[in-house]
């Protein structure tokens, strides 16, 4: 708590959200979608010596989720590609992509998965079929769901990043904690201003707001790139109308 503002965060590190992020529908190449996302993700199965039915995953949740997914695809990137890995590039919110070089039979395949925005920017796609997969998104967020998407690239070297195969769209629903709408209540009548500050796309986090009551004009709604743009003093002065803050980066968060 900052003065009277109550921060909520939505995403990774967030206290407001279960915590048991699941994969819900998957968008376009299925099982090329998948795979990316399984063979970029730093989640791990803990015991994996031990019975299926017992194993234990540990990770973040976007992460966990993912991997559970495609085991339960049959996609286990531990048993059958963890020998073949060459190259990583972990997650960091300003690339926002995890990305993997690994050795196959047909040859060396680059996969990649993130955010849907930076991944649509580096693949090979016609203007109108990225328009139609950028619609889709706006769909898709304004459900309330996170949104990841992969691609991926035949390639000798994990430097090659760009021109890649789009290959879909991976949903995942992390549900409201059920005590969330009364801690906010209970904020307000302590005379707090609860606002959302959050890595996610906007219509994400203006959807999760409806889902705790807290009404939001799009006036009142700023991203990571037009904060960044703003002096000290032009933030100042929208502060106080600012009720969501959406994809936004480590540092602007701080700020």
């Amino acid at each position: 708590t900052l003065g009277s503002t109550s921060i909520i965060a939505t995403d990774k590190t967030a206290t407001l959200t279960e915590g048991k992020m699941k994969v819900g529908e998957i968008l376009g190449d299925k099982f090329f979608t998948l795979k990316a996302a399984v063979l970029t993700t730093e989640a791990f199965i803990e015991n994996p010596d031990s019975p299926k039915e017992k194993w234990i995953i540990r990770g973040k949740p976007t992460d966990k989720a993912l991997l559970e997914a495609g085991l339960e695809a049959g996609i286990n990137h531990k048993r059958e590609f963890e020998k073949k890995k060459l190259a990583e590039i972990p997650f960091n919110s300003i690339n926002k992509f995890s990305a993997a070089l690994y050795e196959e039979d047909e040859g060396r395949f680059l996969y990649l998965c993130g955010a849907p925005e930076k991944v649509l920017e580096l693949s090979d796609l016609l203007e109108e079929e990225k328009a139609k997969w950028e619609k889709i998104l706006e769909e898709l967020a304004r459900q309330g769901l996170r949104i990841v998407a992969s691609a991926y690239k035949k390639t000798d070297t994990i430097d090659a990043i760009g021109n890649l195969t789009f290959a879909g769209f991976i949903t995942l629903k992390d549900p409201i904690r059920k005590d969330a709408r009364e801690a906010i209540r209970v904020c307000r009548e302590a005379g707090m201003r609860p606002i959302i500050v959050t890595g996610d796309h906007k219509l994400t986090a203006k959807a999760i707001a409806r889902e705790l009551n807290l009404t939001c004009r799009e006036e009142n709604i700023i991203e990571g790139q037009e904060l960044e743009k703003l002096s000290n003093e032009e933030f100042q002065k929208r502060l106080e109308k600012i009720e969501i803050y959406a994809r936004v980066e480590p540092a602007q968060k701080l700020r």
